[in-house]
């Protein structure tokens, strides 16, 4: 984070490719160097659900289930959202207005080349700056910015581990993670096979 203001580390750019299987995947249209923000809009074009709205929301969807419009919420934070603990913001989020939703589960190691700017990783160089950012202070979802693994090149599809986007590795999370890598296929369908 010490270089977010640094012009050079935001020249990265993408464009959303449609799949039969995947639906759509996000790739990069030019080299992005290692460390590099990834959309970093994203950090401020996002919805947040408070950890206590969510447990509400899913207590009234069991209670109403006819009520499609909050299973719908739901399943729209779901699909499409993490679980966000950092900086006070526990609940979950979601971009609303972000090409970087449309990034996929990296289910190698060697296919990981994106990452979520707050890590526990404790090799991170730049996991200092993080914890004593005065940038992640005032604008807690820059914690959240997405960074380039490693060093990227153009036509690669951006992909990151979708395992920090909940709090507890669930057994139930687990195997929907290795459905993704078995099938190819992730919680939104492919409706349309002519929009591909």
């Amino acid at each position: 984070m010490n270089n977010f203001y640094d012009p050079i580390m935001h020249q990265a750019e993408t464009e959303v490719r449609r799949d039969p299987v995947k639906g759509r995947g996000l790739y990069a249209v030019n080299d992005i160097p290692k460390g590099a923000f990834i959309n970093a809009d994203d950090s401020h074009l996002n919805l947040h659900i408070h950890r206590y709205q969510w447990n509400e929301l899913n207590r009234f969807v069991e209670e109403y289930p006819d009520a499609q419009m909050y299973s719908q919420l739901r399943d729209f934070f779901t699909a499409y959202g993490f679980e966000n603990e950092g900086n006070g913001n526990s609940g979950w989020t979601v971009s609303v207005g972000n090409t970087n939703t449309f990034m996929n589960h990296a289910c190698t190691e060697e296919g990981r080349n994106a990452d979520g700017g707050a890590t526990d990783d404790d090799d991170d160089e730049d996991l200092e700056y993080l914890v004593f950012s005065p940038l992640t202070y005032r604008r807690k979802n820059a914690s959240m910015l997405t960074v380039a693994a490693r060093n990227i090149k153009a036509g690669e599809e951006l992909q990151m581990d979708y395992s920090p986007f909940r709090s507890v590795m669930t057994p139930e999370y687990a195997a929907l993670l290795q459905s993704f890598c078995d099938n190819g296929e992730g919680l939104v369908p492919v409706n349309d096979r002519n929009e591909l």
